[in-house]
């Protein structure tokens, strides 16, 4: 009797069944566990709040010198994306996009001035 070497397709296709079987129940216990913790969001730290306020004063600051450079204002903070700013303006903790206030002043939706 000739000998092969390697798996057979049997053997196979029970290890990818015991596998998928594996990454079910555990896919479903941590989706079980994340929606029994539904505790209300915490209160973000002075770094938190820091961080998002100087980032805030970096889009003001790109903002005036739009204005300077074009002699009006961008009607959204992300106009100033690509000409004066690397990346869309948004809070360094929530991902929100900042908005315009009274006199364009730059908002954060959760950390507002």
């Amino acid at each position: 009797m000739r000998q092969q070497a390697g798996f057979s397709l049997l053997e196979l296709l029970m290890v990818v069944t015991l596998l998928a079987i594996i990454l079910t129940v555990a896919t479903t216990r941590l989706l079980d566990v994340a929606a029994v913790t539904n505790d209300p969001p915490a209160e973000p730290t002075k770094w938190e709040v820091a961080a998002c306020r100087f980032n805030q004063n970096v889009v003001q600051n790109a903002t005036e010198y739009f204005a300077v450079t074009y002699g009006k204002y961008p009607l959204q903070p992300h106009e100033l994306f690509l000409r004066f700013l690397d990346r869309k303006p948004s809070c360094p903790v929530h991902g929100t996009p900042y908005l315009y206030g009274d006199f364009h002043l730059v908002v954060c939706p959760h950390h507002s001035r």
